[in-house]
């Protein structure tokens, strides 16, 4: 070996003597951030992964505990106690000497509406089984010349069932009957069925005055009633209580839809408690059961 080979082997060996011990050292760095990334790495990873879990679980508990007291501002019971409130006064309204006199009013104003209208009905029955005669009368008036001495607009308004102004009708009633049977104006059939209207609608001014009684009866119960206030009073007592059903409904309406947050918030906050147990369970190959501390007892 020369001696300029020689000098090169010694640099070598000086130079490989600081590089292996360099090697060392950072062989030695390795294996500790390896024990590091290992060991305390991972401790810090997993407890902030808990933190996380208890923070979010404390996140929905606020969440839950907010959704709980708008559901107690919503409470409906003073609206059901108004409610009933009013029920018993309408209860004592009805139970009033007052009451019953309005409705003993109202009975014999229905009674008495009733009966006039039996009476129209009646009127009505008969002028139909007049129908036909009339009919073939006012056409042989008014298109044959035959002569009616009596007032034809007052069988026009009968035949038509306009009685309300018509009273005295026997006169216009005798004339018709003479006429369509000396005219022959019907055959045997329709001429009996005229005959049994006529003699029926003999009593058409009785019953017309029975019509005008009825109407002028109910004209002064009408008044009477109305000198009575105690049905307003209902109505008012009524209208008020449809209001309190009405924002009852809405106040129920709002509760359940609190109630279903609310009942999200719940089923929330126990998926990520489950979720932390499944954690801790990996963590510690043991069963982890997650329970709350009670605020009030702490």
């Amino acid at each position: 070996m020369t001696r300029k080979e020689g000098e090169v082997v010694r640099h070598v060996k000086e130079d490989s003597r600081e590089l292996s011990m360099a090697l060392e050292d950072i062989l030695s760095h390795k294996e500790d951030l390896e024990n590091f990334i290992d060991t305390e790495y991972q401790v810090k990873i997993r407890a902030q992964m808990i933190e996380e879990y208890i923070q979010d679980i404390g996140n929905i508990n606020q969440e839950l505990k907010q959704a709980q007291n708008k559901l107690e501002d919503k409470d409906t019971r003073n609206i059901k106690q108004d409610i009933e409130r009013i029920e018993d006064k309408i209860d004592e309204l009805e139970d009033s000497e007052e009451w019953k006199q309005m409705k003993s009013y109202q009975r014999e104003k229905q009674q008495l509406k009733e009966n006039k209208n039996n009476k129209i009905n009646e009127i009505k029955s008969h002028i139909s089984e007049m129908e036909r005669g009339l009919k073939k009368l006012k056409y042989n008036i008014e298109n044959q010349g035959l002569k009616f001495e009596g007032d034809a607009d007052k069988l026009r308004k009968l035949k038509n069932r306009k009685i309300n102004n018509l009273e005295n009708i026997s006169s216009e009633l005798q004339e018709a009957k003479e006429k369509i049977e000396e005219n022959n104006l019907l055959d045997d059939r329709d001429l009996e069925k005229f005959r049994e209207g006529y003699s029926k609608l003999k009593n058409f001014s009785k019953l017309k005055k029975e019509i005008s009684k009825a109407q002028k009866q109910i004209k002064e119960i009408d008044e009477q009633l109305e000198e009575l206030d105690i049905k307003e009073k209902k109505e008012e007592l009524g209208k008020e209580k449809s209001n309190l059903e009405k924002d009852l409904k809405e106040k129920k309406d709002e509760v359940r839809g609190l109630e279903e947050k609310r009942n999200e918030r719940e089923l929330k906050k126990q998926k990520k408690m489950i979720e932390l147990e499944h954690f801790m369970d990996s963590l510690m190959d043991a069963e982890i059961k997650i329970s709350e501390i009670n605020e009030e007892r702490r």
